[in-house]
Formats: structure tokens, C-alpha cells, sequence
């Protein structure tokens, strides 16, 4: 089965495949970091192709799909995102009515049954892998509905998905609304400006690398805060001064990170072996059809 295989992988995404000759047996996978294309090996030569594509075929692309759908490969290691973007992918193929379509699915279907045993062995409660996912799992444990974002740089840019999964109300304080307003311009936030002196409750997350005194300023109405976590490269040289609630720093954070990246190194590992295990096993099954491809498709 997996002979017959090839995938084209091409890291610059927005540059799409062309091909030479027309041909519908090519099932294409995009996401936010590649775009792969995947089709019968004896069909190379229909594409132009480019020096940095990345060929990979027979058992070797089973495994490397494998290996990006369990989420292997992504930014977050696990992630569950991919694999549904793959499934959705997969139900709007149209696959050709051909050896090689029946084969295809086959390959669907086999990489859906392992990557199932592959999550649930080794990539299920990986725990914490970046600030946006330790915050979603603090806001979780304290109940909280409203959380306050003071600023709208990269860092909040990065845990804003995060939080916003979770229905809670987002609060963004930002220097300059218009600015921040077309940035997030499909976000479901609510807005403010930093210079308003408000009485915040809830939980704030500082993203701005704001000076302890502006920030002093800007809480001194707080006191209905639950929590307040200081993500500023200086939280622990220059600490906040509030005594309303409890302040977390940017060490503290880290920490638990990097307790996490043993933890996930480590299963990242044995994912890898199993899926070389799975691998070899697909490639070694051999169907006795003494009737031909005919009756499996009757």
C-alpha cells in the first residue's frame, strides 16, 4: 500500500502547488506552517516543482503524516487543532473512482486508527506548553469571568486564542484603540483606554512593558481583582506594589513551563517510536485478495 505514496511538502504556504498536466488524484493539506500535497508516486513529474520542496515517499510519507496530524510538528506539541483540519480535509476530497482512490483511503483510514493509539498513549494532559495555555488553565481554577489584557503586543497576541476559547469576557486596555481595534479586528473584545481609571474585577494579565509606577497607577481602583499575573521581562526586579490580591510573575511562570518541557520532551519521544513501530507494521500487511481489487469495492 504505502509504495504507491508520495508527499510534496512546501514550507512557503501562500505559494501554491502548479501543476504540468491535470490530474484528480492529488489530495492537498494546508495549515499555518506548511502545504503538503499527497498522490501516486508515478505522478512526480505532473507538478513543478522548486529546489526547497521536500519529497518524501513510500513508508516514509505515512510516517511523516503520522507525524504531523498526532501534532508532532506543530508550535504546540499535541495540539488537536491539525487533526481536525486533516478530517475536515479528508471529507471534502473527492476521491477518484481508481486503484489508487481506493488505496487513498485506506491511507485515511489507517493514519486516523493510529493516530488515535498515539494520542491516547502518549499525547493526551501534556500539560502546559506557553503562556496562553497556562493562563486558560489559571483562569479555569479560578472561576473567573472577566480577564483584563493591559496591552495588545505580540505577547497578548499570543494568548488572547486562549483565553477568548473559553467564553470569558476579554478585556483589553490598550494606549491606542484604533490601533488595537484593527488589529484584533475579528476578536470578540471589549474595549478600553489604558489612561481610564477603572475598577477592574476579575482576573488582569500585564502584556505591556509598562513602568511599575504607570501600572500602580492604573490599579489603584482594583480592588475587586482575584488575581493578577505580571508578565513583564522586569516582575521581579521591579515588582508591583498592590495589596488587593495575589501577583504572579513572569519567573513563575517560567517555572512551571519548564517543568512541563521535560515532562513533554519525553512523550514527544515515545510518540516518535511508536509511530516508527506503527510504520513498519503497515508496511509490512500484506492483503490476500484472490478476486481481485473488484470485490472490495462491490
Amino acid at each position: 500500500m504505502l509504495q504507491d505514496f508520495v508527499l510534496i511538502q512546501r514550507k512557503a504556504i501562500d505559494d501554491e502547488f502548479v501543476r504540468k498536466e491535470p490530474s484528480t488524484s492529488w489530495f492537498q493539506f494546508k495549515t499555518c506552517l506548511r502545504n503538503m500535497i499527497l498522490g501516486p508516486k508515478d505522478e512526480i513529474p505532473l507538478w513543478n516543482l522548486s529546489e526547497a520542496d521536500e519529497i518524501i515517499e513510500g513508508d516514509k510519507s505515512y510516517q511523516y503524516f503520522l507525524e504531523v496530524i498526532s501534532g508532532l510538528h506543530s508550535s504546540l506539541i499535541g495540539e488537536t487543532e491539525i487533526l481536525g483540519q486533516f478530517k475536515n480535509a479528508a471529507l471534502r476530497f473527492e476521491f477518484p473512482n481508481s486503484h489508487f482512490g481506493f488505496e487513498l483511503r485506506k491511507f485515511f483510514q489507517a493514519m486516523l486508527e493510529d493516530v488515535k493509539k498515539v494520542r491516547s498513549k502518549h499525547l493526551s494532559d501534556l500539560g502546559s506548553q506557553s503562556y496562553g495555555s497556562l493562563l486558560r488553565k489559571e483562569v479555569k481554577r479560578l472561576s473567573q469571568t472577566q480577564v483584563h489584557i493591559l496591552g495588545a503586543g505580540h505577547l497578548c497576541e499570543e494568548i488572547l486564542p486562549w483565553i477568548a476559547k473559553d467564553g470569558t469576557d476579554v478585556h483589553l486596555h490598550v494606549r491606542n484603540l484604533k490601533t488595537g481595534q484593527k488589529k484584533f479586528k475579528n476578536a470578540k473584545l471589549i474595549w478600553h483606554d489604558i489612561q481610564l481609571n477603572e475598577k477592574l474585577e476579575g482576573i488582569l494579565v500585564i502584556a505591556a512593558p509598562l513602568s511599575t509606577e504607570s501600572i500602580e497607577l492604573f490599579l489603584q481602583n482594583s480592588y475587586g481583582l482575584k488575581q493578577i499575573y505580571d508578565l513583564r521581562h522586569n516582575s521581579v526586579s521591579e515588582p508591583i506594589r498592590f495589596g488587593g490580591c495575589e501577583i504572579k510573575t513572569l519567573a513563575q511562570f517560567m517555572s512551571v513551563l519548564n517543568e512541563n518541557v521535560e515532562v513533554i520532551q519525553a512523550r514527544k519521544q515515545h510518540a516518535h517510536t511508536l509511530i516508527d513501530v506503527m510504520t513498519k507494521i503497515r508496511t509490512q500487511t500484506v492483503e490476500h485478495r484472490p478476486f481481485g481489487w473488484e470485490d472490495m469495492t462491490a
